[in-house]
């Protein structure tokens, strides 16, 4: 017979090598680690069985499934082909030797044409065989071939079309590992889950593993992070080599210590994660690997997914998103903010001269920008991508918008959609510049004009709120639709601030760079941010800190606040007065009270949420915080004092640079203008919470009259509904509210206590991945399991060098006590400018350079540190922590 033989280093072709060898050649040619192997050509599977494999793929190409008998006798007769054959004795083992020199037991593995391939993976099909020595290899190689004409393989066959399709199997010949571990990794997994790796892993050896007899650990591997979610199952057998017999596999039993432990540790669960993700980089797709460890991982086989749900690929993000929308969002608060987004998004694009008719073939788009997944608000990045492909120029404009939100790039999933880079042409570019530079030459008019639109809207508000209450759920929703109208059309204009408060802080920090060296041109920058006159973001934290000195110049009323905010009352009780000076001064600080509530109480923890209280709402909220600020003894002044002698530093450092006229005239006009854009955000910001709030009012009355007409048990049940069925609730009838809104409670009891990723990438429904994810998902695990000392790194947003303990922060609401702590957080709002007040400093895993938390942070002279990856899971409270803001580090100390 004419042994044909390949090595991995020859231009291999799958029709001679197949499916399973090609794979091998691809990752060996990228530097991985593949045991060595060669591989007995297809021809040779051809030649040997001549006419009657011509007449086996004739008739599967005419048979049908469904005739098993008829399949079985076709499938017989091409097995009778491969008994027939004759085989010389040691036929192989020469080559084996050479190829292999060394080895004492080889894996002798199938490589059909059609096998391994994107429509057809053939897995469990065809068969291999392990542990076998040199003298058996030509029996192994026969029963590989005999497994071709295996009645499953045909009806596999016959399922995905291939009946006829490229005869012949080659057979791979390799280096036997004896592993200690083995399993299977994904590059992505299966259900659908394309951000996130998943291995499979038991102790012996892999065919236990691939048939599922034996129990395995599923770890499961965030492809962006790292982090790794672990279940371990009780082991109690393995496969490995029968070294009675010399050859073969045996079971035995795992030892008891082993049983219940993982079977690979933290840093080997990352370096085959990194070997998955180098595997399907070199094939140019999602890879399903083989793999063992004996001393150092092995791959053995590699192979495209096929198994993953039909459908588009989503890429949700809730990055930036997540300052606004925290944690769980009741469904009226998502239902108002969908709508929102699509409106003023259409407004946008209208304003800067995109047509109302191609905006209307981008309907879906704009109506998905945000979705709710397990209860979360998220953005969804492919209609945000589909959106800004009718832009010129889109592909030059995205990186710098995913930077300037905190949104790290898409990945290049293979298979998945690419960023729509479509250039339009001239005309439109040249439009949409000139309407750019028309909004940027009024925009401080523009901005102004808008907030004074507001102001006119809230003036009358509790008027016409009132009527309307009286009038029912229609006048209620003319009211709410009327807001939208004057309130919501017209914010677009924050959109293009924005834009430009990113543009010119680029262009600032770019110029500034030219003039001092990188940490130095960082921490002016940050100094010369501080103190901004003028931040209207930060006006309730100073008017509550003054708040909190009157308490400090009565200490009776520090005591008084205290019990208050413990009592949870509205204000100062007037028997707790132990002197008539006593007396005036609580009477004096429940009048500064009120005013602040009139003022400034929309602020607080969560303000964009429709279902959270404000503080005008539940003022023994902001006593209690008030009195967190009197208690350490904070002062106005002392606050003032700080940011100036930030700002006279940052100031200096500018002096100190080099005389370069040019880039000094750019980077002030650029500074100016990024302050600018900088105070009008923060403004904005501000009467964004205000309208909520307003919004939110006239959602409580229409919950009040629906609780009183029997059709709500109570009022808060309305933010169970959406707005069409809040308004609509008369005709929806209370059995039907009352359904769902318990469905609706019951799943967000559910979904508190998930932890999904900040970025989901996911091909199929998405209904689908939150019922796959639910039962995946929970809380990410603490980092117990991190070096005693380890240092994390984020962008620093606000200068200064401190240490202190560790405060991790989940909700809050609950914390009663920043005091001298560095808080950490996967995100924040603006309402925790209340915790920032009291705290040394503050870590986020969310942020930019632009989000509320820095400008904050800068504004208190409060080191800052956000983007830290991971942070609030790896760090714990108690763990000492030394921040440098100006490195953008935290180096921490386990407590």
């Amino acid at each position: 017979m004419d042994w044909r033989l390949l090595d991995p280093r020859d231009e291999l072709r799958v029709e001679a090598c197949g499916g399973k060898a090609l794979g091998l050649a691809r990752l060996g040619a990228a530097g991985l680690p593949v045991p060595d192997w060669f591989c007995l050509s297809a021809d040779t599977f051809r030649r040997a069985l001549g006419p009657a494999l011509g007449d086996f793929h004739a008739g599967l190409a005419a048979a049908s499934p469904e005739d098993r008998s008829g399949l079985e006798a076709l499938c017989a007769r091409g097995r009778a082909a491969v008994d027939a054959l004759v085989l010389p004795p040691d036929a192989l083992r020469g080559a084996a030797l050479e190829h292999l020199p060394g080895a004492d037991l080889f894996a002798v593995r199938s490589s059909a044409c059609v096998e391994d391939s994107p429509e057809a993976s053939f897995a469990g099909q065809l068969q291999s065989f392990l542990c076998v020595p040199a003298e058996g290899l030509e029996q192994a190689v026969l029963a590989c071939w005999r497994s071709y004409f295996s009645a499953g393989a045909a009806r596999y066959r016959l399922h995905h079309g291939l009946g006829a399709a490229a005869p012949g199997m080659a057979v791979i010949l390799q280096r036997m590992v004896e592993a200690q571990v083995s399993g299977i990794a994904f590059s992505v997994s299966p259900d659908g889950n394309l951000g996130e790796l998943l291995l499979s892993a038991t102790y012996g050896l892999g065919p236990g593993v691939v048939s599922g007899e034996f129990e395995t650990d599923l770890i499961r591997i965030d492809r962006r992070s790292g982090a790794i979610r672990s279940t371990q199952a009780v082991k109690a057998e393995r496969l490995v080599k029968d070294a009675a017999a010399g050859r073969g596999l045996r079971r035995e039993p795992v030892p008891e210590a082993l049983r219940r432990a993982p079977c690979l540790g933290p840093e080997q669960v990352a370096e085959l994660a990194g070997l998955c993700l180098r595997a399907e980089r070199a094939l140019g797709d999602w890879v399903d690997l083989e793999w063992a460890f004996d001393t150092r991982f092995h791959l053995l086989q590699a192979r495209p997914i096929t198994a993953l749900p039909a459908g588009e690929i989503h890429l949700l993000d809730n990055s930036n998103i997540v300052e606004s929308y925290p944690g769980i969002s009741a469904p009226l608060t998502f239902a108002f903010v969908q709508q929102a987004y699509a409106r003023i998004f259409r407004n946008f694009a209208l304003r800067l001269g995109l047509r109302a008719a191609e905006l209307d073939r981008s309907a879906a788009h704009l109506d998905q920008m945000v979705v709710h997944f397990q209860g979360r608000i998220y953005y969804s990045l492919e209609n945000w991508y589909a959106l800004f492909s009718l832009l010129p120029f889109a592909s030059r404009f995205i990186p710098i918008w995913e930077g300037m939100l905190g949104i790290r790039a898409a990945e290049g999933a293979p298979g998945g959609p690419g960023l729509a880079t479509r250039l339009l042409a001239g005309p439109r570019a040249l439009r949409i510049g000139l309407r750019l530079l028309g909004e940027f030459l009024r925009l401080r008019r523009s901005m102004a004009a808008l907030l004074a639109r507001f102001e006119a809207l809230k003036s009358n508000f509790d008027a016409r709120l009132q009527t309307a209450s009286r009038g029912g759920l229609d006048a209620l929703r003319s009211l709410y639709d009327d807001l939208g109208a004057r309130m919501v059309d017209g914010w677009e204009l924050t959109l293009i601030n924005d834009g430009f408060a990113f543009l010119f802080t680029a262009l600032a920090q770019w110029s500034l760079r030219r003039l001092l060296p990188p940490e130095a041109a960082l921490e002016a920058f940050n100094g010369l941010l501080c103190g901004l006159a003028g931040m209207a973001s930060l006006q309730p934290a100073r008017e509550a800190i003054r708040l909190g000195e009157r308490l400090q110049d009565h200490p009776g009323l520090l005591a008084a606040a205290l019990a208050a905010a413990e009592a949870r009352l509205d204000r100062l009780p007037a028997d707790a007065a132990t002197s008539p000076e006593e007396a005036s001064a609580i009477a004096d600080f429940n009048t500064a009270l009120a005013d602040y509530l009139q003022r400034c109480g929309s602020r607080t923890f969560e303000e964009l949420k429709l279902e959270r209280p404000s503080h005008a709402e539940a003022p023994w909220l902001l006593l209690r915080q008030v009195a967190a600020c009197a208690s350490q003894g904070l002062r106005a002044a002392d606050m003032e004092a700080r940011e100036a002698a930030i700002r006279a530093r940052a100031e200096g450092l500018l002096a100190s640079a080099g005389p370069r006229p040019v880039t000094r005239v750019v980077f002030s006009f650029c500074l100016a203008r990024a302050k600018a854009s900088i105070l009008h955000r923060e403004a904005s910001r501000l009467k964004r919470g205000e309208f909520y709030r307003m919004v939110r009012r006239i959602f409580l009355a229409a919950g009040e009259r629906l609780a009183q007409e029997g059709l709500l048990h109570q009022v808060d049940d309305i933010f169970y509904l959406t707005v069409d069925e809040a308004f609509g609730a008369a005709t929806l009838g209370a059995t039907a509210l009352e359904a769902k809104v318990a469905t609706r409670r019951a799943e967000q009891s559910a979904q508190a206590a998930l932890s999904p990723p900040e970025r989901i990438v996911w091909k199929g429904s998405l209904a689908e991945a939150e019922r796959v994810l639910a039962t995946t998902l929970g809380e990410p695990g603490s980092g117990a399991g991190d070096a005693a000392g380890f240092t994390l790194s984020g962008l620093g947003c606000a200068p200064g060098q401190v240490s202190g303990g560790a405060l991790v922060v989940a909700d809050p609401g609950t914390v009663t006590d920043a005091r001298g702590k560095v808080l950490v957080a996967r995100m924040t709002d603006p309402g925790w400018v209340f915790l920032m007040l009291q705290a040394r400093g503050l870590i986020v895993e969310k942020g930019s350079l632009l989000s509320h938390t820095a400008i904050i942070g800068r504004e208190l002279g409060l080191p800052t540190l956000v983007g830290v990856t991971d942070a609030a899971r790896r760090i714990r409270s108690g763990d000492q922590l030394s921040l440098d803001s100006g490195r953008g580090t935290v180096t921490v100390r386990r407590g």
